[in-house]
């Protein structure tokens, strides 16, 4: 039985009296597991004990509603299976906001980067999540932050009489789509929107990218990374233009792909495969890996058996997360020392140079989010790298960065982007 608080705040009790001693306080809309009902109170399961709440303020759902949860431990996995020893797909961590899609004994199942996760029910404070409703920014500026605290990262800005939609309320923070996810910002600075003002609002028009493909990259990246990356560029006196010009060579400006489950952007590298797995496996690694021997970075190919056709794969995310996986299954850590991940495209094989125990380790952190893989790039900065943005060489940083053999291509690329960005945010 689920309960959903319908006062502002409700004082949980050790016991089912109003003098019994104050466990804690739930806010509106929280959503409570019922345990059982005595003479006008709730028994509750409230952070992994069972405590009391008045029946007066808890309102019985009559269906399981939408819920969002909020994670109360400091670090929580999420794991492939309701199952304690069950591969971790990535981690939380506290105060992270999930979708949760329903529930399996002392698991909960949530929707984690566009797919399907299993959390402990015990670390996570559960949450109504309404129909999504339009609302009006009603200040200059509002920032978007990643979490519901104002010490969260920021992730974007939305201005003046911007519409936006509304996907669930918490401690006076709303939760709004912002660039295809969502983010979090003050509920003061939104004014709420009925059907008949919606109908009266007139369209905010949206700025217009340039025909140029580059500044279309640029103006993306900028949008979905710009407060990140100008805060670390400037501590590595770095112009962000050059780092915003990497990444989007990198990976379109993209650490996600939205038509991917939003899984982690990645490239799958057979020639590093065999490197860390293939030269030990020969029969194995050539029945189902090819690549040009002479420019290695060129010609991969893959199949799942040796009836099947040989098939490109670079290009297609799908199609490179079905590789990972077959290649995970042969050898796991051979197959993520093989990718470059994130926005930033680094190889796994670097993750010591980035402050990882494990490829593992880096994998999972970088599926998270966006932040982690900034945070992972300019880790992965070496003095000469800098030195080499810093003089706007972008071929001699593609040199290092990306490798001799397409330094002269990359450097371009990037010299490209920086163009763009200059012209449209001179």
């Amino acid at each position: 039985m689920i309960g959903i608080v319908n006062t502002q705040r409700l004082n949980v009790r050790d016991r089912p009296a109003a003098d019994g001693r104050k466990l804690g306080v739930v806010n509106r809309n929280a959503v409570l597991p019922v345990l059982a009902q005595r003479d006008g109170w709730y028994e509750i399961r409230y952070q992994q004990h069972s405590g009391f709440v008045s029946s007066e303020y808890l309102r019985i759902a009559d269906t399981s509603p939408r819920q969002s949860g909020v994670i109360n431990a400091s670090r929580l996995n999420v794991r492939s299976r309701p199952d304690r020893h069950a591969p971790i797909l990535g981690s939380l961590v506290k105060a992270s906001v999930l979708e949760v899609e329903g529930s399996h004994g002392d698991w909960l199942e949530v929707s984690f980067n566009q797919a399907t996760g299993y959390v402990l029910a015990e670390y996570v404070d559960l949450h109504l999540s309404p129909e999504p409703t339009q609302a009006k920014v009603i200040t200059a500026v509002l920032n978007v932050r990643g979490q519901p605290d104002a010490a969260s990262t920021l992730i974007g800005q939305v201005v003046a009489q911007q519409l936006v939609s509304v996907t669930g309320q918490l401690d006076g923070w709303s939760e709004i789509v912002f660039s295809k996810g969502r983010g979090y910002v003050a509920s003061r600075y939104l004014q709420p929107l009925s059907e008949q003002q919606l109908e009266m609002q007139q369209p905010v028009a949206a700025p217009v990218a340039s025909h140029s493909k580059e500044q279309m990259a640029v103006v993306n990246a900028w949008q979905k990374f710009g407060p990140a990356l100008k805060l670390m560029a400037s501590e590595h006196q770095l112009d962000v233009a050059t780092v915003v010009a990497v990444i989007c060579v990198e990976s379109g400006g993209k650490g996600f792909e939205p038509s991917n489950q939003d899984r982690m952007i990645i490239r799958f590298e057979n020639h590093k495969f065999w490197k860390y797995w293939g030269r030990s496996n020969p029969d194995i690694f050539n029945a189902h890996f090819v690549y040009a021997k002479d420019k290695v970075w060129k010609g991969h190919q893959w199949r799942a058996s040796r009836q099947d056709p040989w098939q490109s794969f670079h290009g297609n995310q799908e199609k490179e997360w079905q590789l990972l996986s077959f290649a995970r299954n042969l050898d796991d850590t051979a197959a993520l020392l093989s990718i470059s991940m994130g926005a930033p495209q680094i190889m796994g094989f670097h993750y010591q140079t980035l402050g990882y125990a494990t490829v593992q380790q880096m994998f999972a952190e970088f599926c998270i989010d966006v932040d982690r893989q900034i945070d992972g790039m300019f880790a992965f900065f070496s003095p000469a790298m800098l030195q080499s943005l810093q003089q706007l060489d972008f071929e001699r940083f593609a040199g290092y960065y990306n490798g001799s053999g397409q330094k002269a291509f990359y450097g371009a690329a990037i010299s490209r982007h920086y163009q763009a960005f200059k012209q449209q945010f001179s």
